[in-house]
Parts: structure tokens; sequence; C-alpha cells
């Protein structure tokens, strides 16, 4: 079933087969992918919310690599945290498995990230070795570009055109917990709970994951939306 709505002062989920009561609620409902009305983002790139996308997005590199090209060229859109790491680890794998199963293809990998730096919510330091780690495995990043366009097989950027033989959107998430909870309760559209995951004026509600929109006592950033905080969240919770 879906559901419509969350009632925390009535105890109430609201769905599509009528109302559930509860006594204690955990809602982790994640977020969405954001493709800022991108053209063309959603139809010719490859998402990575999910292990069933992750697993496409696998099984699509190796497909391609079937095909002996001479060279693969991989943009990854985005350079937060998702960005980085699925950059890292698809330049991993390229410089030691693929390097070994398909020395005729040169792989290529960029990064396309609209802001002056990688994972901005980091401090300096920490994004300093990100980048130099970066550029060891051989990933070009390209900052301050935006993307206008997304075509099969290239990236239209304000600056310029780049060839695309897969292209990894990884820009951004569509937060959403205001469709499904009041917006009082709501920040950034996420759902607003204090250092213990609660909704402060019911303690019985409890959010994680994606959707959690919250700080840890005398730490200003807000919970970054990655899996790691997600599993920890679920920990406590539990």
């Amino acid at each position: 079933t879906i559901v419509e709505k969350i009632l925390p002062d009535k105890k109430t989920v609201r769905t599509m087969l009528g109302d559930i009561s509860y006594e204690y609620c955990i809602i982790a409902l994640g977020s969405r992918v954001n493709y800022y009305n991108v053209l063309g983002a959603k139809e010719f790139s490859h998402s990575v919310r999910t292990l069933s996308e992750a697993l496409y997005l696998r099984n699509s590199l190796i497909k391609k690599l079937e095909t002996n090209p001479e060279e693969l060229i991989i943009n990854v859109i985005g350079g937060g945290y998702t960005g980085v790491e699925v950059a890292g680890q698809l330049s991993s794998l390229t410089n030691h498995d693929l390097k070994k199963l398909y020395p005729q293809t040169k792989i290529s990998l960029n990064i396309i990230q609209s802001a002056s730096t990688v994972a901005p919510q980091l401090p300096k330091l920490a994004k300093e070795k990100i980048i130099n780690r970066l550029k060891k495995l051989g990933v070009k990043i390209f900052f301050n570009s935006s993307v206008n366009e997304v075509k099969e097989d290239k990236i239209i950027l304000k600056e310029q055109t780049l060839p695309s033989d897969m292209t990894v959107w990884c820009a951004g998430v569509d937060n959403f917990a205001d469709a499904v909870l009041d917006a009082n309760y709501c920040e950034r559209g996420r759902l607003s709970v204090n250092e213990c995951l609660q909704i402060s004026s019911f303690p019985e509600t409890y959010a994680v994951g994606d959707i959690a929109c919250g700080h840890n006592q005398k730490e200003i950033p807000v919970y970054p939306q990655i899996g790691e905080v997600a599993q920890a969240q679920g920990k406590y919770v539990a």
C-alpha cells in the first residue's frame, strides 16, 4: 500500500487501504532523485539511489565493455557525497579489475560539479584530501560547471559539450516529507527531529535516513543524506 498522510497528533498512518493506528512509528521514506528539470537527465542518465539502480548501472557498464570499445567515457553529474563516492568506486574498479579484464579499452571518468569544490559540507582539509585522491585515481573534475541538457551520447554544459558513453546523475535529492506530513513538522522538505530522532512534540514518532532533518548536540551541520548515516540511525532507533 501507499502512505498518503502521517498524523503524529492522532498516532495514525493514512494509506490507500485505510488508516493504521500506532503506538510507535519510525518514518523512513527516504528521498527521491532531483533532476532540477534538466532536459534529458531522467531519460539518459543512471541513478544510484536504490540497490536495483546501482546493479543496473554495473550491468550496463559491463555490457558496454563487452562491445570492446577503444574508449569509454563516464560522466558523474554532481560532486557531493554520492558523486565523489560513485566516482571513487568506479575509478577503483577501473584501475584494477576492469583494466585486467578489458585492457583494450581506455576508461575516462569525469565529475561535473556546479560548485567550486566537492562535498561542500565537509571541512576544508577533508575536501582537499578527496580532490587529491580523485586526481590520483585519474578522475577529472569540472568545477563551477552546470548541466543544461543530457543526451544519449553527450552532456551539454553551460560552457562546453562533453562526450558521454555513460552518465550517472548524482546531483541532488528531492525531499518530500511535507507531502506526507504537516509542513509545521518539516524543514527543508525533511522531517524536523531532535537529537533522539523524534518529533519533539510527539516522542513516539521517529524519523531515520534521508527524511530526517536534525543534528547532534553541540553540532551545527544537519545529518547528511548518505547510507552510513541512515544505517547508524536505524540501529539507534531500533
